[in-house]
């Protein structure tokens, strides 16, 4: 099927945001602290809803697992996977401490 035809540029033109309020002040920064407010309520709520459920609802751990880990740290007897996370736990903040916050040039 043959393609529609392409808009003018009267049709595709967009009108130009209006900067100022009625009152003649600049309401930009006020929208822009109002929406940074609100997202940190967000996430505040966001990381404590998480912290809550894990507090609450987190399955009681075995305590084996982590003596065995502390006894004997270069070569516990336990279960070789069970070892692998217990290690690669504390590479988790280094990885996000790379990507999220990049050395500045």
């Amino acid at each position: 099927p043959p393609l529609p035809p392409e808009p003018e540029a009267s049709e595709t033109a967009i009108a130009p945001a209006e900067d100022e309020s009625p009152a003649g002040g600049s309401s930009s920064s006020l929208a822009s602290s109002s929406s940074s407010a609100v997202r940190k309520v967000f996430y505040f709520g966001f990381l404590a809803t998480l912290v809550g459920y894990a507090a609450v609802f987190a399955p009681k751990g075995d305590a084996g697992v982590l003596a065995a880990v502390m006894a004997n740290p270069v070569k516990p007897d336990l279960n070789s996977v069970y070892f692998a996370v217990f290690s690669g736990l504390g590479l988790w903040p280094l990885l996000y401490l790379a990507v999220l916050n990049p050395a500045r040039a």
